[in-house]
């Protein structure tokens, strides 16, 4: 996200707060999300879920599926296993 002259922190003029302040509020309140769109991902899935900070994973199945070679067959069984 940006900081300065976004809508999020009153464009910059303070309302609500200092700069500072809204930073942690929105850092304590923030989550983490990854998408995993490729083979590759898939392969390393179990290392990146070592990584602590992440709260949720998605996995793009269209994305997926024509990495893998089948172009738009989310339900291929191999896209689904």
């Amino acid at each position: 996200r940006g900081l300065a002259g976004e809508r999020w922190n009153s464009w910059g003029l303070g309302e609500g707060g200092s700069l500072k302040d809204r930073v942690e509020v929105c850092n304590q309140n923030s989550i983490v999300g990854i998408i995993v769109e490729s083979q590759k991902g898939i392969d390393a899935l179990d290392e990146i879920l070592t990584v602590e900070e992440i709260d949720f994973v998605f996995v793009a199945p269209t994305d997926l599926s024509a990495d893998m070679g089948y172009h738009g067959e989310i339900r291929h069984p191999k896209v689904r296993s």
